[in-house]
């Protein structure tokens, strides 16, 4: 892979569902090639010396977790001159709406200044034991199904998507 194109993989998360989803983005930039760096956004990882990004966050209570968020704001200045896509990951997606993630995710990318080039809500997890208390709470109040529900195959497929769309393969 030597010589190949590098793409940075930014992830935060709460319960780790994220990092695995990121993980699969990570893989099949692999795959086509690239050279993938994966690095949690709590790191804060320079984006420097990358020729695209990818950025992915659980959401808690609709919104992308304050590391995520911080991140693409430190960052704007570099993020404007790549390629950028960025995806959440949650619940929502599950019961068929991905329109909130995927909204969301697009929201904090312009709040940053950066127009992505691909956007996505992709299917997370309830794993009651990978939750704090006061989350399962609400999450068992909303009648959240619990279950493992990633899906690498659809992961895979949006992160060809992406890079195809980002100029990267």
């Amino acid at each position: 892979m030597e010589g190949g194109k590098r793409v940075l993989v930014v992830f935060a998360t709460g319960s780790g569902c994220t990092e695995s989803v990121a993980g699969w983005v990570a893989e099949e930039a692999a795959a086509r090639g690239l050279e993938p760096t994966l690095r949690d956004a709590k790191s804060d990882p320079s984006p420097e010396g990358f020729d695209g990004v990818v950025i992915g966050s659980g959401l808690r209570a609709g919104k992308w977790h304050g590391a995520a968020e911080q991140w693409l704001q430190r960052h704007t200045e570099r993020l404007r001159e790549v390629p950028c896509a960025v995806f959440s990951v949650g619940m929502r997606a599950v019961a068929g709406d991905a329109s909130e993630g995927e909204a969301t995710a697009r929201q904090a990318a312009e709040r940053a200044g950066i127009e992505p080039a691909a956007t996505a809500s992709l299917p997370g997890w309830f794993i009651p034991k990978r939750f704090s208390l006061p989350e399962r709470l609400i999450l068992k109040a909303m009648k959240t199904p619990e279950g493992d529900f990633r899906d690498e195959a659809v992961v895979r497929a949006w992160a060809a998507q992406a890079l195809d769309a980002m100029g990267l393969s």
